[in-house]
């Protein structure tokens, strides 16, 4: 007579399996996170990105290196909802509040 599946062993079974595919995207998200910065650098030499990047700071106040940084995410299948876009554009205004904005009207001052 054959034997009747084990549910608990096979419970246990889906929940490593599930346990491993989190652990992978967690891997995936770190690796994305120590790199991103150097492809973000590559990616803004690359012929025509700067200028358009500029063009849409100009045209739209657009955070160049946020857009970036989410194209990439996005690409590299890291999405995020629309609360923890908003968390993180906060916790950069500080940032952009300070630093970026200044620096980019003394750009567009002294050209």
């Amino acid at each position: 007579m054959e034997k009747a599946p084990d549910a608990l062993a096979e419970k246990t079974l889906a929940s490593g399996n599930a346990r491993s595919g989190q652990d992978s995207g967690a891997a995936r998200r770190a690796a994305f996170c120590a790199n991103v910065f150097d492809v973000i650098v590559r990616l803004y030499g690359e012929p025509g990105i700067a200028s358009w990047c500029l063009e849409a700071q100009t045209r739209h106040a657009v955070d160049v290196p946020l857009l970036l940084f989410f194209a990439l995410a996005d690409s590299d299948g890291h999405g995020t909802d629309d609360g923890e876009m908003q968390r993180l554009l906060e916790r950069a205004g500080e940032w952009r509040s300070h630093f970026v904005l200044p620096l980019r009207h003394l750009r567009l001052t002294l050209r």
